[in-house]
């Protein structure tokens, strides 16, 4: 290895890391994303400072990849405790899983599956409680997510009586809302709801049922892949920005 790829053997590990993250099938953009932003960083600050050129700027990007290596370090950290420490399920109302990827094949992703394996046992629990399954058909689904629920469910023996569909929510926002909209319709209309989804997703659908005014209670599927885990903390850091933003103007 000549002496100027060892200067840069950091940033190419973490610049290759995040390629591969990102291009290979693994659902692990979002960190391959940070990984190819901190190599940018890194390898911009060694360019600096190798012909020896503006010193303050190498500075302030230095401080600045460390404060948000550190911010979303404190953040990701929020998301994870709060996944273990979310507030009990409700006793009443009704309640609601958050849909997710659904295969080509039409069988609900990992992720999908330990939601409704969740699901499944509340259910059993709970039976006088309505479920919705929410869940519209992405440009890439073959089937809307709550059809891909609905079957798992219905072919894992589950009494069907009391469960319904939402197929047109493409976010957690609309989950939400089109599903309160739905028990209303069917008369069990109620602002005490439970959300079921996975841990890492507490925290933002939590946040969402408050700002509509929601009286929540929760179930967390725990992620069983550790890899699928911090990638998706990591993914809802960001979309905790833009959820904030989604219900900036809610009273």
């Amino acid at each position: 290895m000549t002496r100027s790829l060892r200067t840069y053997r950091l940033p190419l590990l973490f610049g290759a890391a995040g390629a591969a993250l990102c291009l290979l099938p693994l659902n692990m953009t979002m960190t391959g994303l940070c990984l190819l932003l901190l190599a940018a960083g890194g390898a911009a600050a060694i360019w600096m400072r190798e012909r020896g050129i503006f010193p303050h700027l190498r500075q302030g990007l230095i401080w600045a990849m460390a404060l948000c290596v550190a911010l979303l370090t404190v953040a990701v950290s929020q998301i994870a405790l709060f996944g273990h420490a979310a507030p009990a399920p409700r006793e009443g109302g009704w309640a609601v899983v958050l849909g997710a990827h659904v295969e080509p094949s039409g069988a609900p992703s990992q992720i999908l599956r330990e939601r409704l394996d969740a699901a499944l046992a509340f259910h059993n629990e709970h039976p006088q409680i309505p479920m919705i399954l929410s869940g519209g058909k992405g440009d890439d689904e073959p089937i809307e997510e709550a059809e891909a629920m609905y079957t798992y469910l219905q072919q894992r023996g589950a009494d069907m009586r009391g469960i319904y569909r939402e197929t047109e929510a493409h976010t957690t926002l609309e989950n939400l809302q089109n599903s309160r909209a739905l028990a209303e319709r069917l008369g069990f209309g109620s602002d005490e709801v439970t959300v079921l989804t996975n841990e890492f997703h507490l925290f933002r659908a939590l946040y969402l049922a408050e700002r509509l005014g929601m009286e929540a209670g929760a179930v967390g599927a725990v992620t069983r892949d550790p890899f699928f885990r911090i990638n998706y903390e990591l993914r809802e850091v960001f979309s905790m920005v833009k959820a904030a933003a989604q219900t900036a103007n809610l009273s």
